[in-house]
């Protein structure tokens, strides 16, 4: 167990577009959290267009009790628009 959650009540799959906001707002909230004020508007909205991310990329969702709490952007293609630093051989 760790952070007060077992494993095993997490449910992971990729996203649904329906699930999109709900994302963006989580990853937003996240990046505000360790970036304060220095977390500008236009790079904000850049973190939040999930939609964008689907479009290149896989979105995973984890969900606890059907409730978002975590996503993470797994990008395979070295020549995807996020693949910024990416390294060959690398994902």
């Amino acid at each position: 167990m760790h952070g007060g959650i077992d494993s095993s009540e997490i449910a992971i799959s990729l996203i649904a577009p329906d699930e999109y906001s709900q994302a963006s707002e989580l990853i937003v909230s996240a990046y505000r959290h360790l970036l304060g004020d220095h977390l500008d508007d236009g790079y904000a909205e850049h973190l939040g267009n999930v939609e964008g991310r689907v479009e290149s990329s896989s979105v995973w969702v984890a969900k606890v009790d059907r409730r978002l709490v975590g996503c993470v952007t797994f990008v395979d293609d070295m020549n995807s628009s996020m693949a910024e630093g990416l390294l060959p051989n690398t994902s």
